[in-house]
């Protein structure tokens, strides 16, 4: 039986709540450590990979884009330039591709079209099958101590 990542997720949030309210026995604050457990544990979904990939990139993206600033000044007699610069056009659309490319992977791996190619991660190495025919080899690994 294959338990759904959201069920687990909210088990975790309601365990987390719980512990939170055992601890500090406050239900205002065991109310949002619940919630917040419940958004993390979903947000990392192991087949949601790609959009987590594509979350941080967008996040990269405007934290790279957004804070710019220069303090230009004199200290001790000393004339000082200190700031963040602007990064180039270049990076940023080269983000913004590879984001897209990362919504690109997710909606295929949603949707299963990355069965049988070299982006599927899903290793399966035990497989049952029903074998016929003669000279027919099994090679196991196995170490006895």
């Amino acid at each position: 039986m294959k338990i759904h990542w959201t069920l687990i997720s909210l088990c975790i949030g309601i365990c987390s709540g719980v512990a939170v309210q055992l601890t500090f026995e406050s239900w205002k604050i065991a109310l949002p450590a619940g919630i917040l457990s419940f958004l993390i544990a979903l947000y990392f979904d192991p087949k949601r990979r790609y959009f987590r990939a594509f979350s941080m990139i967008i996040a990269i993206i405007a934290g790279l884009n957004k804070f710019f600033f220069e303090i230009k000044g004199t200290l001790f007699g000393i004339d000082f330039k200190v700031g963040s610069g602007e990064i180039s056009w270049v990076v940023t659309f080269g983000l913004i591709l590879l984001a897209g490319f990362c919504l690109f992977l997710d909606y295929f791996e949603r949707n299963g079209k990355l069965k049988g190619t070299f982006l599927d991660f899903t290793i399966n190495k035990n497989v049952v099958k029903n074998v016929k025919g003669e000279n027919i080899q099994v090679h196991q690994n196995i170490n006895k101590k």
